[in-house]
C-alpha cells in the first residue's frame, strides 16, 4: 500500500488529460417543438506548473512511510523466525525429556519387581518395598509431566506455524 501511495503522490505533478462525453435526448430540441438529441464533448488538459513543493514534500513523506513499512516487515519476519526456532527447541527438549522419563519408569518398574522378589525371600522389609513403589509412582508422575510439556510445546508450534498439518509433519520426522 505504501508503494502505491508513493506512486500516486509522485504522479500528482504530472500532466493529466481528461475526456467527457454526454448525449442528451429530449424535447424541445433547439427551441423547436420536436424530440431530438444533442452531443457534448469536453477534453481537458491539466499541466501543473508550480505546486509550492507540496509534491516533493509528500514524496519524501511517502518514501519515509515506505521505508518504515519495510523495517516493520523485517522486524516481524525476524520475530516470527525467532519464535519458531524457540518453539522447535522447546519441542526437542520435551521429546528428550519424555524419552528419559520413559526410561526412568522402566527402571523403576524393574526395581519394584526386584524389591518384591527380595521381599518374598525375606531380604527386604515392607517399608523398603513401599519406598520402591513410591519411587515408581514418582517416576510415572514425572513421565506424565514430561508428556504434558511435550503436548504443550507441540500445540505452541502449531499456533506459531499456523497450521493443522503440523501434527503430521512432526509425526513424519519421528
Amino acid at each position: 500500500m505504501a508503494e502505491k501511495a508513493l506512486a500516486i503522490v509522485q504522479s500528482s505533478n504530472k500532466p493529466s488529460l481528461g475526456f467527457l462525453a454526454n448525449y442528451t435526448y429530449g424535447k424541445p430540441y433547439m427551441m423547436e417543438d420536436q424530440w431530438g438529441g444533442n452531443w457534448d464533448a469536453t477534453l481537458a488538459l491539466e499541466i501543473p506548473l508550480f505546486d509550492g513543493g507540496i509534491t516533493a514534500g509528500r514524496t519524501r513523506q511517502m518514501k519515509a512511510q515506505l521505508h518504515q513499512a519495510e523495517v516493520n516487515l523485517e522486524m516481524v519476519k525476524t520475530a516470527v523466525e525467532f519464535e519458531v526456532r524457540n518453539v522447535l527447541l522447546e519441542l526437542g527438549e520435551a521429546v528428550a525429556l519424555v524419552e528419559s522419563q520413559k526410561e526412568n519408569v522402566k527402571q523403576a518398574e524393574e526395581a519394584l519387581e526386584i524389591a518384591e522378589e527380595r521381599y518374598e525371600n525375606g531380604l527386604l522389609t515392607s517399608l523398603e518395598v513401599m519406598d520402591t513403589q513410591l519411587a515408581l509412582a514418582q517416576a510415572k508422575t514425572a513421565y506424565l509431566e514430561a508428556l504434558c510439556g511435550y503436548l504443550i510445546a507441540r500445540s505452541r508450534l502449531k499456533k506459531v506455524v499456523g497450521g493443522d498439518d503440523v501434527d503430521s509433519r512432526i509425526d513424519n520426522e519421528r
